[in-house]
């Protein structure tokens, strides 16, 4: 249980933030602590309802995933401690519409805060920019946030190698690795199955990551930085799966289709007593079990890979 009404006080109190600063701090605090929850994905009318319309108190919080009208709520319970004015903004005229936060942060200047919709949540987690922290019409707004973040030391606070890369560190790893399979020659299926298991060891890494939502994007995060999906053909296909009997349980079942090699099926998921995820191969007895134990809208599809399977090339990642 914590109270995040006295840790944001005490992170702002004696700060000397101009209000721009203020709202930027708050919203990387909000972005930093909550994660989207993925149940809402499959949940049923009753169950999206509960999950959209949970409430926050923000004294005593111990639920740290919501959807982005529970997030944005918090948000603007934040900001009004500070005597910030703010308006949630429906995305449409219908039941559990997205929403976002429009915020006066000085008089008629206003700032458009929208956690959720392009994980904000997750990407101030990776110390990488954020989507939708937007002031409109404003010529000076990057000179203002890049500002506002140095103030805060946003980018600052130093990476630990061992624990993650950060967006700038894969992008320098990354031009690293091509460099050297181009040295060595290696052919396409090489390349891809280097590539793949860099990123598979990078999500196996980052052992912050608590949350399902923050590693799954994560996983699409990194897939697209390596350049693992070719010309709009997605060769990696990663499909959430949430367990038939504990919907707290998810995971990303992830089929492997790439010409030259017969396909291949993945675990992205909790060990037991641990926290973090991490990603195992699966026999085929092993996937037609997580197939029969696990609800998806891509069961059928990934039952139908499994007829094709042979063996996984990494028998080190192998659950049998």
């Amino acid at each position: 249980m914590r109270n995040m009404y006295e840790e944001i006080v005490n992170g702002i109190e004696g700060k000397n933030f101009d209000n721009f600063t203020k709202v930027r701090w708050i919203y990387l605090y909000i972005c930093k602590n909550f994660s989207y929850d993925a149940r809402y994905y499959y949940a049923t009318e009753e169950q999206k309802d509960k999950i959209y319309n949970k409430e926050i108190n923000l004294s005593s919080v111990d639920e740290f995933e919501a959807v982005c009208y529970t997030t944005i709520r918090a948000l603007q319970d934040v900001l009004s401690i500070f005597g910030f004015k703010s308006e949630i903004i429906k995305e449409k005229p219908i039941k559990r519409s997205h929403v976002k936060l429009l915020v006066e942060y000085e008089k008629g200047k206003y700032l458009s805060l929208d956690p959720t919709i392009s994980h904000d949540t997750t990407r101030v987690k990776m110390k990488s920019h954020t989507y939708d922290f937007i002031e409109r019409n404003n010529p000076i707004f990057d000179e203002k946030l890049d500002e506002a973040d140095k103030i805060i030391n946003y980018y600052d606070k130093e990476i630990d190698y061992d624990v993650y890369y950060n967006s700038k560190s894969i992008d320098k790893l990354y031009r690293v690795m091509t460099a050297s399979l181009e040295e060595r020659g290696a052919s396409d299926v090489e390349v891809f199955l280097e590539k793949l298991e860099y990123v598979f060891s990078l999500l196996d890494m980052r052992n912050d990551f608590t949350r399902f939502d923050d590693i799954d994007y994560y996983f699409s995060y990194l897939i697209y930085k390596f350049k693992l999906n070719d010309r709009g053909i997605n060769y990696i296909k990663p499909a959430l799966f949430i367990n038939k009997e504990d919907n707290n349980d998810l995971v990303d079942v992830v089929l492997i289709d790439y010409p030259g090699l017969s396909p291949m099926f993945y675990l992205l998921s909790k060990d037991k007593g641990k926290q973090n995820y991490t990603v195992k191969g699966l026999s085929k007895e092993c996937v037609i079990n997580i197939l029969e134990s696990y609800y998806s809208i891509c069961t059928d599809i990934f039952f139908k890979y499994t007829q094709n399977m042979t063996e996984l090339i990494n028998n080190n990642r192998i659950i049998r």
